[in-house]
């Protein structure tokens, strides 16, 4: 059979003389784009096939692939268990039964394409036994490799044969790989549009809550204003109606203010015009006016109305042509600001 192989090949870089390794085209391309799906993700998968020795050269011939899923994942190392060689073994039984294992293939993208001990443990535990291949593929760059295991060590092969076959078991194991994964894809994607839909119905009723949250706190909030309005017009209405009770007030006051210093004048005037030899009108003057003291008499007290546009320094300047009386204006009329007066208010003067 390698003489019908060797008809239809494609080498890769130098081949040895005493081991060569063939592969087949169908299986080489599905290696290639075994992570075509995600290509930041490690894959692995299985080299079936068979060899044959012919005039003492060894030769290796990789028929079948097979991915070996659902690998472990320990702190960003890879590994396998029983359960990923139960479900290749399944495959292998159901597609390519009649071949034997070669090796495995891994797939890594940044990967240096060099042997290291992880995967030189990996191997000796699942892949034992002289003449297994280790297969590397970065595949972001498309870069290959293979690994030998001989006596011990591993060995690196300068290079290997692509072969072409009709290869019809590989691809009907393709085919229903394709179809299976459309199915998952397809499962997937009604899993998403159901999980849509019920994000979209949670975010509609989260929606019509809010909404529901917002009219009541606007209506509270309208609540609370208009409570606010009505009170600063009724305090507004209590506050017009307390200053002018204040200022019917203090207009009543100057009035009768105004009226006993007029009919203080009017005594005074009268006994102004008497004669002071008289006993009798002496008797009069003494009654009517209120303190004499060494003969002098005391004036009777001065008020003031405060006008629009008054202040205690204007009215001091208004009144004694000087500034002087300030302070004893504010004392007599008990203010401690002389800046804060209020139109109508009476002041009485010194």
């Amino acid at each position: 059979m390698i003489e019908e192989i060797k008809k239809n090949v494609r080498q890769i870089g130098e081949i040895e003389n005493t081991k060569k390794v063939y592969i087949e085209d169908y299986v080489y391309t599905y290696l290639q784009h075994l992570t075509a799906d995600n290509i930041d993700t490690t894959k692995t998968a299985i080299l079936l096939g068979r060899t044959e020795i012919v005039e003492d050269k060894k030769y290796i011939i990789i028929q079948y692939s097979l991915e070996i899923r659902n690998l472990i994942d320990t702190d960003g190392k890879f590994g396998f268990d029983e359960d990923c060689f139960n479900e290749a073994y399944q495959t292998r039984i159901k597609y390519f039964e009649d071949c034997d294992i070669l090796g495995w293939c891994i797939l890594v993208p940044g990967f240096e394409l060099m042997m290291t001990s992880e995967v030189a443990k990996i191997h000796n535990i699942n892949f034992p036994g002289n003449d297994k291949l280790i297969m590397m593929i970065e595949p972001i760059e498309k870069d290959e490799v293979f690994f030998i295991y001989e006596n011990g060590i591993f060995r690196k092969l300068n290079g290997f044969y692509i072969y072409y076959d009709k290869n019809e078991k590989m691809q009907e194991y393709m085919i229903n790989l394709h179809k299976n994964e459309k199915k998952e894809i397809e499962t997937d994607e009604v899993t998403k549009n159901i999980r849509s839909l019920l994000s979209e119905k949670k975010n509609e009723n989260n929606q019509k809550k809010m909404v529901a949250m917002l009219s009541f706190a606007s209506t509270f909030l309208l609540m609370i204003v208009m409570i606010i309005g009505i009170t600063l017009i009724n305090n507004y209405d209590k506050m017009r109606s307390l200053e002018s009770s204040i200022k019917t007030i203090s207009n009543s006051i100057v009035k009768e203010e105004e009226t006993s210093v007029a009919e203080e004048v009017t005594v005074e005037n009268i006994v102004a015009n008497e004669p002071e030899s008289e006993e009798k009108s002496s008797e009069t003057i003494n009654e009517t006016v209120p303190v004499i003291s060494n003969n002098v008499v005391e004036q009777a007290p001065q008020y003031y109305t405060v006008q629009e546009g008054d202040t205690i320094i204007e009215i001091c300047r208004k009144i004694y042509n000087s500034t002087d009386k300030v302070k004893e204006i504010c004392e007599l009329n008990k203010i401690s600001d002389f800046n804060y007066i209020y139109v109508g208010q009476v002041l009485r003067l010194p």
